[in-house]
């Protein structure tokens, strides 16, 4: 024929796509700290089957990192993206670059703590408390403490102070637990002190050792005197006393320490101070409660010590069985009305007999 019709084309019309690519850390941290890696990932939106990736740092080229994902250590202000090369079909325009994130680097630091007495003295005495202090660098906000003896945690000794009665020798440390997120290594111990604890004197007995002289029985490098209580002039071993009422001593040694105060000594400025031929020491005598009664004997045997009223009843009785043959003795007789009492020491085959005046 004079006419012929072709083959049929039909068209198929894709819709025309745009790629896009986002990033995100997919490891590691950000803000995160020096020397620490980061892995980022992209993800992309009609990238077509084989899609390609850049990476770049402050918008220039990464060498080598054309995967979907990137890892490297980041430093301070580093700005990361990622170019995507899509290749779907009718992708419109083929490129597309992620969103940028910026990384946040803190420098490594390391925490450090040391410690020092705060209150008391090292050394110390005997029976007296000191408070240690923990000053940090680089702990954080809320730092962790553990205070040490010997190496030894403490129980509950987990605050910036610790305080406590030491003993001779206690070796005191802390460790510190740092929160801060860059800190390298997380834990510090501290500087150790060791304690050195000197003991307190001997507690003295005050004795008349004059009719207005009373003397503490124990020797130091000073002294502190009280009347009734209240301090009293007066520093050393003997001081010379007119006025009536309880005197009590505390001895301090070269080590500044102090001894536990002394028991009360009523004198008194009618007592009679009594010192016989027979080696017998009665003070104060009157009194109105206490007699110190001392006795040397230079006879060897049985020492017997007894007192009696005036009616004859033995109110106190002591037998020392071939001792050696000496008696002191604080007497109480403040439970007994006021009078006289009679004390009468048989030493051997001879016997003293004294009287007692108690007001």
């Amino acid at each position: 024929p004079t006419t012929a019709t072709s083959n049929s084309i039909t068209m198929s019309v894709t819709s025309t796509v745009t790629p896009s690519v986002s990033i995100a850390l997919t490891s590691g941290t950000n803000p995160t700290c020096s020397g620490s890696a980061v892995t980022f990932t992209a993800t992309p939106t009609n990238g077509g089957t084989t899609p390609a990736y850049q990476w770049k740092k402050g918008g220039t080229n990464i060498t080598g990192a054309t995967t979907s994902t990137y890892s490297y250590t980041p430093a301070n202000g580093d700005a990361i993206t990622c170019v995507l090369t899509s290749n779907a079909t009718c992708a419109s325009p083929t490129t597309a670059t992620s969103n940028s994130i910026a990384m946040s680097v803190t420098s490594t630091v390391t925490p450090t703590v040391s410690i020092a007495l705060t209150t008391g003295t090292n050394p110390t005495c005997s029976g007296s408390a000191v408070t240690f202090t923990a000053t940090q660098t680089n702990g954080g906000a809320s730092p962790t403490y553990q205070w040490k003896k010997g190496g030894i945690n403490i129980a509950g000794a987990t605050a910036s102070t610790y305080s406590y009665t030491p003993a001779n020798g206690d070796a005191i440390t802390c460790d510190l637990t740092s929160d801060l997120s860059c800190a390298s290594p997380t834990n510090a111990t501290s500087n150790i002190i060791n304690m050195t604890v000197n003991p307190l004197p001997l507690t003295a007995e005050i004795t008349q050792t004059a009719v207005d002289v009373l003397t503490a029985s124990v020797s130091g490098t000073s002294y502190q005197w009280y009347l009734n209580g209240a301090l009293i002039s007066g520093n050393t071993q003997s001081i010379t006393v007119t006025q009536e009422g309880t005197y009590t001593v505390i001895v301090i040694d070269n080590n500044d320490c102090q001894s536990i105060t002394s028991e009360g000594f009523e004198y008194t400025t009618t007592g009679i101070f009594v010192i016989t031929e027979d080696n017998l020491i009665i003070y104060p005598n009157p009194s109105m409660d206490f007699f110190t009664i001392k006795y040397v004997s230079s006879l060897s045997g049985d020492l017997k010590i007894s007192i009696i009223n005036t009616l004859g009843e033995t109110i106190y009785y002591k037998e020392l069985m071939e001792s050696n043959n000496s008696f002191t003795e604080k007497i109480n007789l403040s439970n007994y009305a006021g009078g006289v009492y009679y004390i009468t020491i048989s030493d051997g085959d001879k016997t003293i007999q004294r009287k007692l005046i108690k007001l």
